[in-house]
């Protein structure tokens, strides 16, 4: 299965396929410390991490928040996730031409958001035309 995401937390490496696949590896000494399965059809485009919580998106517009070895939200979106960030609260999602929190309500934008950007205190949405918008803005 072809690799998703690494991501380097402590002293293991998780590496995510395509597939749903994730394996912990030692930072020390390269052995696969854990191989584990995520349990859904999916086809992983994206992987975002804060510390041990994940965000997987699936091509199919399928995500799922995966903390401790459980899947704790699944959510179907307009598109895939183009960038993501956990604001210690929840999710701050952009996906095609939507904004939401994962554990809630979203709004649609009219142009692509491309990343999260936190600006004093506001997290702004910067569009594919390079333009800064409040993320969740209506």
């Amino acid at each position: 299965n072809d690799v998703t995401e690494i991501s380097i937390i402590g002293d293991e490496v998780v590496v995510w396929t395509k597939g749903g696949t994730y394996r912990r590896i030692s930072l020390e000494n390269g052995e696969i410390l854990s191989e584990e399965q995520l349990n859904v059809e999916c086809d992983l485009e994206e992987v975002f991490n804060h510390g041990e919580r994940f965000l997987l998106s699936s091509k199919d517009g399928w995500a799922w928040e995966f903390v401790d070895g459980q899947i704790t939200v699944a959510r179907k979106l307009r598109g895939t996730i183009q960038d993501a960030v956990y604001d210690n609260d929840d999710w701050r999602v952009i996906s095609w031409r939507e904004d939401l929190m994962l554990r809630g309500e979203s709004v649609q934008r009219t142009d692509l958001g491309v990343q999260l950007i936190k600006q004093d205190e506001t997290w702004m949405v910067m569009d594919n035309q390079g333009h800064y918008s409040p993320h969740m803005l209506n």
